[in-house]
């Protein structure tokens, strides 16, 4: 038996509240949540007259609306005295710009993000109606490369992804002399390390899995209206980065990684972690062992020689090999 969110409840009730053909009692009220809860979720939930009375409390309070109480007999029967009333018609109060201004203001830290445009004129509205003008410092700031090629494509790709349309891609990886020319279904956008990449198929390599196209390698897009757009199940948000740092997703198996960190390292290290998987496994005088359960890809490689000789890898052996390798290659360029 699963619960069920307030404001899932208050949409509910303000809709039995200015409902003119029916009268609600409080267990009407609750059969109603409880219906309708089964019908979005396949599930029940749980719910006490004492949270519908709560929330009954809390809808005249937060919006200043009184409700009719009729008794019939042994019930009493809800509704709102403002028959016109419904709380998704009730405008934003002032303490309410202030934060979604203040939100504004934040988001638009990330320069060249879609729908930036869309946001400022927004944020001018909100100073117009309810005169916000009292203070405009910026108060958090994000990591942001005002330099990084291929920030023009944001909003493009993001329109792309949020339409639902195929593009046309020049691309020209590090690797390549020319850009070529990739037919390619966008579906999610995420900044890592200071850059932005994008991730979606690509019927040339549909059999490998999601393709992961770096914005700064990007030479032009063009939609592809006479494709059709191959949609994903995939959730990128939630699960396709689970399993590794970084973007890239490689074929490799999840592997048990032990490293040997130095202790006054560790500090830092354990209010940042490389990876949600880790665990301390044992603490000594001068170093912690730490456990890590992921693919290796270039990403986790990264990280292990950005903490140079505070960080020791002690398995896989295979790992071990190629990190000292990489330790003798770049002490050489000193010889």
């Amino acid at each position: 038996m699963g619960s069920i969110s307030q404001s899932f409840r208050l949409k509910i009730l303000d809709q039995c509240l200015r409902n003119p053909s029916r009268r609600y009692s409080i267990g009407d009220l609750i059969e109603e949540c409880k219906t309708r809860f089964i019908e979005r979720k396949g599930t029940e939930f749980g719910v006490s007259r004492k949270t519908i009375y709560n929330d009954l409390d809390h809808i005249q309070e937060r919006y200043d609306i009184e409700l009719e109480k009729t008794k019939d007999g042994k019930h009493v029967y809800y509704s709102y005295s403002d028959k016109d009333f419904s709380i998704d018609n009730e405008p934003l109060n002032e303490q309410e710009a202030k934060l979604l201004k203040s939100a504004i203001q934040t988001i638009l830290n990330f320069s060249g993000l879609p729908q930036f445009d869309l946001l400022e004129s927004l944020s001018r509205r909100l100073d117009k109606t309810f005169d916000l003008n009292e203070d405009h410092r910026n108060i958090v700031g994000f990591e942001n490369n005002l330099s990084l090629t291929g920030i023009n494509f944001l909003k493009d790709v993001f329109n792309a992804i949020k339409e639902k349309h195929v593009l046309e891609i020049m691309y020209q990886s590090f690797n390549s002399k020319e850009a070529k020319e990739i037919e390619f279904h966008p579906y999610f956008m995420k900044q890592y390390n200071s850059r932005w990449f994008v991730l979606g198929m690509n019927p040339a390599f549909s059999n490998i899995g999601p393709t992961n196209l770096a914005f700064d390698r990007i030479k032009s897009i063009k939609v592809l209206n006479s494709k059709q757009y191959i949609e994903t199940n995939e959730d990128y948000l939630n699960d396709y980065f689970y399993d590794f740092v970084g973007v890239t997703n490689s074929t490799n198996e999840i592997e048990n990684i032990v490293l040997r960190v130095n202790k006054e390292r560790w500090k830092y290290m354990d209010t940042k972690p490389i990876h949600h998987s880790y665990k301390l496994i044992s603490t000594h005088d001068d170093h912690v062992v730490v456990n890590y359960k992921l693919k290796i890809n270039q990403e986790f490689k990264s990280k292990i020689l950005e903490y140079g000789k505070d960080v020791i890898v002690m398995e896989p052996d295979h790992l071990k090999n190629e990190i000292k390798h990489i330790l003798k290659s770049a002490f050489k360029q000193y010889e």
